[in-house]
């Protein structure tokens, strides 16, 4: 099997026929096989996905992989890699749309060409959904209807070894939703990583429901220090372990902060300065941690200001 893709689904009913009909659509001129992975879902996810799968051209190289229990991001996504069988793998979130038809093979070829590539990856353009309530855009960590040309999921290709590198403990622990970072960490010292600018970028439309996890930071930050302490756990040896550390520390002072930012006690703000400085994190980063905490309410308060105007 030359490629595997791979689309994890929970309660995707409004937009997963769109993502699956855009992998569907694309020009295969190689052997393919599409998992797609549904977490339990309680909408009609699962009966479109089948629809699709009988009645497309392309759908017989849909695996279709339900899940009665929900098992969680982690153990959804990677217990569907672990089931691919290609020697490369693509992946496609349930709320993305691939753009350019050629996509898939322009990855292959460029991966043929250089064995020792782990990862092609590509842009990507964040398209704000209509009927987006406009608070939330607040909580919105990125820019958005501009191509962010970084690693995102959608648009990663990758070495089948991924398969080989998994630790299912890390799967069965990590409580964050840090899959690309995690397969980002396994292949990062395998080989090179190439960002391919041939390629259109694949459209993600920013929904309420995309973002909600930004809503509440502290609680994001603490599972994404969860997933990487888990990670550090049982990776953080050899040459990953001052990248993995460093990561650690980040992610505890990030907590620490935010912590502070909620309850404003003097106590949590000792705490936050204190682990700075304890673990040789510069004043400059302290300063400006607790300049942006200490503004946030005045930045708040001219955005209301300018659009009353």
């Amino acid at each position: 099997m030359k490629l595997s893709i791979v689309t994890t689904t929970y309660n995707s009913e409004s937009f997963v026929g769109d993502t699956i009909k855009a992998v569907l659509d694309q020009e295969f001129t190689f052997n393919v096989e599409y998992l797609i992975s549904d977490d339990g879902s309680t909408d009609r996810t699962v009966e479109i996905i089948e629809e699709i799968r009988d009645r497309h051209p392309n759908g017989s190289c849909i695996r279709l992989l339900a899940h009665e229990q929900n098992q969680g991001v982690m153990k959804n996504f990677f217990g569907a890699v672990l089931q691919t069988q290609g020697q490369y793998i693509a992946f496609c979130d349930s709320d993305d749309v691939w753009s350019d038809l050629k996509k898939l093979a322009k990855q292959i070829a460029y991966m043929e060409e250089n064995e020792n590539c782990m990862m092609t990856y590509h842009g990507y353009k964040n398209i704000v959904d209509e009927n987006l309530p406009g608070t939330l855009l607040r909580h919105f960590d990125e820019p958005v209807n501009r191509v962010i040309n970084k690693p995102q999921t959608s648009t990663m290709m990758v070495d089948g070894i991924l398969r080989s590198l998994i630790d299912i403990n890390v799967v069965n622990e990590a409580q964050g939703p840090q899959n690309d970072q995690y397969l980002r960490l396994l292949l990062q010292n395998k080989g090179d990583f190439k960002i391919l600018d041939n390629i259109e970028p694949n459209v993600r439309i920013v929904r309420e429901s995309s973002i909600f996890s930004t809503v509440n930071k502290l609680t994001k930050k603490k599972k994404s220090l969860h997933s990487w302490q888990t990670f550090y756990k049982y990776h953080g040896h050899g040459s990953n372990q001052e990248y993995l550390a460093r990561k650690v520390k980040g992610f505890n002072s990030t907590v620490k902060w935010l912590e502070f930012q909620d309850e404003k006690k003097l106590k949590l703000l000792w705490n936050a300065l204190t682990f700075d400085l304890g673990n040789g994190i510069s004043i400059r980063k302290i300063f400006n941690k607790g300049k942006k905490i200490l503004l946030r309410p005045l930045l708040y308060l001219k955005q209301l200001s300018t659009k009353n105007q």
